[in-house]
């Protein structure tokens, strides 16, 4: 099952303000998506965008120099989005530095603030427009993008990946028990792991099970959002020469991410359009002419039928 985009639907009919209502409880199940509380249960889809900077090096959100961050959440509200994906770094959440004034140049109120001061800030401006939140850990080190060995653990650490654990701890407790957001999406495009080896230093099902059951041990009520990999391996049949980075779920049908807290696991492979790179793959109309027509064959054997067969729900 396969969790769709549409219709826009709000998880709850009055919006509570920040911090009120830890109580709601967000569930993945037979491919929808739903929000939990001791009043009621409800469906509802997602209709989010991704909001970058805060995982490059000026340690915030793009815009803010433009114009206030309220206006961009809400002109989102206006559009009936419902919800923000907000990409970070392990080193800007373990380092909290303070924000350059370039950067919020239209925002006076929050200069001299910190970059995790910031982020609480949009966290409550979105609950106050009813707009739910994804935190994604995007980047190992801020300055470094792509990472070549596409892991969540760099040379300074072991396959623990014990920065990218305490950077989750710090977000656990500023945000568990803002109502708005509805979760962690784990690492961002492990281009460089396996699935379904058995492989402890690899496997990014064996990582995102460790990592997800840590998350929920301390915040039980958000979703689980993991990415798939990146090109894989012959020998586990996971093997996709022509798969993006994250997009790759092939390895579901030999291992599924099983964790401590059933309904909260959501698979998010990434699949990118022609406005990035018109030459990638698929969207080159030499060596695929009959583009965009392909795409949907494409994307049925890369994650959607992995993740039916499994009984999976996913969010693209």
């Amino acid at each position: 099952h396969v969790l769709s985009l549409t219709p826009w639907s709000r998880p709850c009919s009055i919006m509570p303000s920040f911090f009120r209502v830890p109580s709601i409880a967000f569930n993945a199940a037979h491919g929808r998506l739903f929000s939990e509380s001791p009043l009621r249960t409800r469906e509802f889809a997602i209709k989010g965008v991704s909001w970058f900077g805060a995982e490059g090096a000026g340690a915030v959100v793009d815009g803010l120099w433009e114009r206030p961050l309220e206006e961009y959440i809400a002109l989102l509200a206006s559009l009936n989005f419902n919800a923000l994906r907000i990409p970070l770094s392990v080193d800007n959440v373990m380092l909290n530095p303070h924000i350059g004034e370039f950067f919020l140049t239209a925002n006076q109120q929050l200069k001299g603030l910190r970059s995790l001061d910031v982020l609480q800030r949009l966290v409550a401006v979105a609950a106050k427009h009813g707009l739910l939140v994804l935190l994604d850990m995007h980047r190992l080190n801020s300055r470094v993008w792509p990472d070549e060995r596409g892991l969540w653990y760099d040379a300074s650490t072991s396959a623990i990946g014990e920065r990218l654990r305490s950077a989750w701890r710090v977000l656990l407790r500023l945000f568990c028990d803002a109502w708005n957001v509805m979760g962690a999406d784990l690492l961002n495009e492990p281009h460089g792991a396996t699935w379904g080896t058995g492989d402890a230093k690899r496997d990014w099902d064996l990582a995102a099970t460790s990592l997800g059951n840590m998350v929920l041990g301390e915040c039980p009520r958000w979703l689980i959002f993991v990415e798939g990999i990146g090109r894989g391996e012959v020998v586990s049949g996971t093997s996709c020469e022509l798969c993006f980075w994250g997009e790759n779920f092939l390895g579901l049908g030999r291992r599924r991410v099983e964790l401590i807290v059933d309904g909260r696991v959501v698979y998010s492979p990434h699949a990118y359009g022609p406005g990035t790179n018109s030459r990638m793959h698929y969207f080159n109309r030499s060596a695929f002419p009959d583009f965009p027509d392909n795409m949907p064959a494409v994307w049925e054997a890369h994650f959607l039928e992995p993740a039916r067969l499994a009984g999976a729900t996913v969010v693209v």
